[in-house]
């Protein structure tokens, strides 16, 4: 927010929209040390950066106030803008969205798909906003900021101003070593590994949860027998077990489940503990029971007699941690134990995933 701060005074003020559009112009051309040109485009203004040398065209910035209506989506000439595809998935973003009269051209920019469609805590957010500043024809503005001589955006920085002033975040759009380089994430440990998940998908977040909680038993002494991946191809459609351990000598199957953008996430039962997860059911079989396990394990080990069973949850808005044991007919008991910390090994969860190339 301290790089908008006289955009904000301005807005308290109660300057002219224009006046506003000019503070944004200067501040976002002071970062940039090469040809700029502006021009307007649609419903919005754009600050543009031309090539020069190993440094492509590339849209630096843009700002307008969204119309009452705006004209179709043209699908034919959005799908014919180039789109590499590296790493995580990407989108051909819209950087004035085009519910508010964003156009094509300088308006589309590689998107990390997530952040494009919502699908993670941070994409939520960034949608949004998007919505508000429609809703309200609020004066809206985007802002992309690069690690490297490409057009392909670290971060987009997206905010909305009124009389109340500027509200402005970032969103991470790169995830390779160059953007992390050029834009860390927060120096503090906890608030680093908080800033990738709200970065991830479900998926990702499940397999977050899953290696928190390997390496949590992995401190405790408890041997990993078998590891699941939520990556490979379904037998049949079937899920396969998270992790199979031995605790004191028993073999036990360990479901994982995950909670970070549901609604409940962070709260607790008035007896400290958190909240049940849910087990899932196919026909007469339930997630967890004798025979659920059973038809998996063989697939594993050679078996003689039943497995234990527990289920983890792994609250990551909370950082904690707690299992429940399960009957042989897939049903939660209580948990004999309060919940346990899993901050201290998120970053490293994270970092395994990060190397496994899954994030």
């Amino acid at each position: 927010m301290s790089a908008y701060a006289s955009v904000d005074r301005l807005a308290r003020a109660g300057a002219r929209a224009d006046e506003l559009e000019g503070e944004l112009l200067d501040l976002w051309s002071s970062r940039s040390d090469g040809s700029l040109t502006v021009f307007k485009h649609g419903s919005a203004t754009y600050l543009f950066e031309l090539a020069a040398g190993d440094v492509p065209d590339r849209t630096l910035a843009c700002v307008g106030v969204p119309p009452q209506t705006v004209d179709r989506r043209d699908v034919s000439y959005q799908a014919g803008f180039p789109l590499a595809q590296a790493g995580r998935p990407v989108d051909r973003g819209h950087l004035m969205p085009h519910s508010g009269g964003g156009l094509f051209g300088p308006n589309i920019f590689r998107q990390d798909r997530a952040l494009n469609r919502g699908l993670s805590r941070d994409g939520q957010r960034y949608r949004d906003t998007e919505r508000k500043a429609v809703e309200q024809q609020a004066m809206y503005f985007a802002s992309l900021r690069y690690a490297d001589a490409t057009d392909h955006a670290a971060v987009v920085e997206t905010g909305t101003i009124n009389v109340e002033g500027v509200s402005v975040r970032a969103y991470r759009n790169r995830f390779d070593a160059t953007a992390f380089a050029s834009y860390p994430p927060p120096a503090e440990h906890d608030a680093a590994g908080h800033a990738v998940l709200k970065t991830l998908t479900a998926a990702q977040l499940g397999d977050v949860g899953e290696e928190v909680v390997r390496i949590h038993l992995e401190t405790l002494g408890v041997r990993i027998v078998a590891v699941g991946d939520s990556h490979i191809t379904r037998n049949e459609g079937r899920q396969d077990l998270d992790l199979v351990v031995l605790i004191d000598g028993e073999l036990t199957v360990v479901e994982v489940k995950t909670r970070y953008l549901a609604r409940l996430a962070g709260t607790l039962t008035r007896a400290g503990n958190l909240r049940r997860p849910q087990l899932s059911a196919r026909g007469s079989t339930r997630q967890g029971s004798a025979k659920y396990n059973a038809d998996r394990l063989t697939s594993i080990l050679d078996v003689d007699g039943l497995a234990a069973t527990r289920t983890y949850i792994v609250d990551l808005q909370a950082g904690l941690l707690q299992w429940f044991p399960v009957d042989a007919s897939g049903r939660l008991q209580a948990p004999p134990e309060p919940p346990s910390s899993c901050a201290d090994v998120l970053s490293e969860a994270i970092e395994v995933i990060r190397a496994a190339g899954r994030l």
